[in-house]
């Protein structure tokens, strides 16, 4: 994914730099950026556990860590657009 977007890849909204390991990163609107740091609290230790050495492991993890965090992400989004 490139590390540029005008809009948020989430809710469209104007995408807005924040700096992660070093890198500025333009993908998300600071709504979007603050629900995922909620999401990276709760659901990345879960994945702490996981062999690295295992491909197909650590693919299973990030397929499901991406649906974990779209459904997430669509809540969230869906909870701010009815306030």
């Amino acid at each position: 994914m490139p590390l540029t977007k005008t809009k948020c890849e989430y809710c469209s909204a104007p995408a807005v730099p924040f700096v992660m390991m070093g890198m500025e990163i333009c993908r998300w609107c600071n709504e979007c950026q603050q629900d995922l740091q909620e999401f990276a609290k709760i659901e990345v230790p879960k994945g702490m556990f996981i062999d690295a050495s295992d491909e197909t492991a650590v693919s299973r993890y990030r397929a499901e860590m991406q649906r974990r965090e779209d459904d997430f992400m669509r809540q969230k989004i869906k909870k701010r657009k009815s306030q």
